[in-house]
């Protein structure tokens, strides 16, 4: 799941916006953004079209991949 306060930016973006440039359904973008479904290539283009990396967005899943 997404830290709050880039989850709160990113609903200022709007999802249904980024939904439609990164070419996956709003639906999809939602599921992922909240933790409901993994799917490392959204996080990617999800993290690419916001600048920032998949790290910074889900620190959670830099963790998992540690241990």
């Amino acid at each position: 799941m997404l830290r709050n306060s880039t989850k709160k930016d990113l609903y200022r973006i709007n999802i249904t916006a980024l939904a439609k440039r990164i070419g996956r359904t709003r639906t999809w973008v939602s599921l992922v953004v909240n933790g409901h479904e993994e799917s490392p290539v959204t996080r990617e283009l999800i993290a690419s079209a916001l600048g920032v990396t998949v790290n910074e967005l889900w620190p959670e899943h830099n963790r998992r991949k540690a241990a």
